[in-house]
């Protein structure tokens, strides 16, 4: 199979940013898979940090089931509240309460990085090596703040760690660190596709697949962006407490209980990203060995209601739910890694 060229004409576009990673349900399995990893030393820790997030009652006690107890519950809850800031939504908080919530807390970079793919056709014209290096250098801007995922990581661990850090600080780390391990682990949040024939151009290129349209049937009526496809598998959106905790003890009889070092990678979250960015490559644009067929979309937020767009096919769509889950589960254990390291930092 190969690209399909096409660029869509005659459509409105206005700016958006890079969509979540993972679904709400896929990053609560994640962070559920963590908590029953963390021995009981550890889950008393956290959750008496998380007690002191600014947003603790508005957001991680939120819609808590009366079967789950407040520990648990905040826990994984942690693990959503950055994209919630978003859009930050409560019914005590006011219309400029929520602005202020969303200008002082969101950080729309913080949840990916672009290492970039090169298209076969521009070989010979991008440096991917040189590409990389200006995405990931500096890895702060001049006030300081993460520049890229990667960065964000390093700065949330130091802040973990720091023992006079105010604790409503350190909770807001904690949170941080939650949803970016899981973040980092969907491919297309660690890379985007260069093509000057379809315009992806660097640094951004397709946006982690969001410039690029499929259909999962043929007689969808609209089409989905690749990167909110890769989001939704493998769980439904809002599953319930019970049903992402029996999948995630599923998913732990069906996996070795523990990783290696070598296998967690400790603190190499470039080395997370790469692995990310070559299944980006070898899974998610390609099928075996052919670029699986899709349509260029231009910058911007493209009406999909009606569009036509090339199908996924069968065997695409198992391949993916299958390394979904095995990222997601992946993420959990690198979780529980890192924060068995906050508290053993000589682990």
């Amino acid at each position: 199979m190969r690209y399909t060229w096409c660029l869509v004409v005659g459509i409105g576009m206005i700016c958006f940013e890079r969509a979540a990673a993972w679904n709400d349900s896929g990053h609560r399995a994640i962070a559920r898979w963590a908590w029953r990893e963390l021995p009981d030393r550890e889950r008393a820790y956290f959750s008496k940090l998380l007690s002191h997030h600014p947003h603790y009652t508005i957001y991680l006690m939120a819609e808590k089931p009366e079967t789950v107890s407040e520990v648990e519950w905040a826990f994984i809850r942690a693990a959503t509240w950055a994209d919630w800031l978003r859009e930050p939504r409560s019914p005590s908080l006011s219309e400029s309460a929520a602005q202020q919530i969303r200008a002082e807390y969101h950080k729309p970079i913080w949840h990916y990085v672009n290492l970039p793919i090169i298209a076969p056709d521009d070989a010979n014209r991008f440096d991917r090596a040189e590409i990389q290096k200006r995405v990931l250098q500096p890895p702060v801007d001049l006030r300081g703040e993460p520049r890229h995922i990667i960065a964000a990581l390093h700065y949330t661990m130091k802040r973990l760690q720091a023992p006079d850090l105010p604790e409503d600080e350190r909770a807001i780390a904690l949170a941080w660190l939650m949803h970016l391990v899981g973040d980092l682990h969907q491919p297309l949040h660690a890379t985007a596709l260069l093509s000057s024939r379809m315009n992806f151009e660097p640094p951004s290129g397709d946006q982690g697949g969001n410039r690029i349209a499929v259909k999962i049937a043929a007689d969808d009526r609209r089409a989905f962006r690749l990167h909110s496809y890769w989001d939704s598998i493998p769980l439904p959106h809002r599953l319930d407490f019970q049903a992402i905790d029996q999948t995630v003890l599923v998913w732990r009889e069906a996996t070795p209980k523990r990783l290696s070092k070598e296998a967690l990678k400790l603190n190499d979250f470039l080395a997370w990203a790469e692995e990310s960015r070559e299944l980006a490559l070898n899974a998610v644009y390609r099928q075996g060995t052919d670029w699986i067929p899709f349509k260029p979309l231009p910058a911007g937020l493209v009406e999909l209601e009606g569009l036509d767009a090339p199908v996924l096919s069968m065997t695409y769509r198992q391949q993916a739910e299958d390394l979904a889950r095995q990222r997601q589960i992946i993420a959990g254990q690198r979780l529980t890694g890192q924060l068995m390291l906050v508290m053993n930092p000589n682990r």
